[in-house]
This record gives C-alpha cells, structure tokens and sequence, in this order.
C-alpha cells in the first residue's frame, strides 16, 4: 500500500539543461498484491493493483508472466 501527497507547487524538472513540466497534483494511493509459482523449472506470477486519485487514468493494472529455466 502506497500514499503519495504533493506538498510542493515546484512541477518543474530541469534535464539535460531542459526544463520539462512534472505536475503530480492532488494526492493518490495505491494498494495491491501478487502470487508467484515455481515448479521446476517453470515460473509464474501475477501481480494486481489498485489506485485512486483525482487524476490517475489507469486505476486497475494486471501484471502477468511466465519464464522457463534451462
């Protein structure tokens, strides 16, 4: 589970001697979990994740993968 609130009004992020605008505004939060399997040499997981806040546009993520040792 995670909160993050904006205490600054400072969105400005200089790069390379750029400035690029990194505005976060209001707060958000963030909870999730995950199941992992290993038989032998196959593995797999899967890893759901909630999130809230005034802009977030993808509020539900699914992480799925699968790997084979050799």
């Amino acid at each position: 589970m995670s909160y993050l609130a904006q205490l600054s009004n400072d969105d400005t992020v200089d790069y390379g001697g750029e400035p690029f605008k990194a505005a976060l505004p209001g707060n958000r939060w963030r909870v999730g979990g995950g199941i992992a399997l290993d038989s032998g040499p196959h593995r797999a997981f899967a890893d759901l994740r909630y999130g809230h806040g005034s802009d977030i546009s993808r509020e539900l993520t699914l992480v799925l993968g699968y790997s084979y040792r050799f």
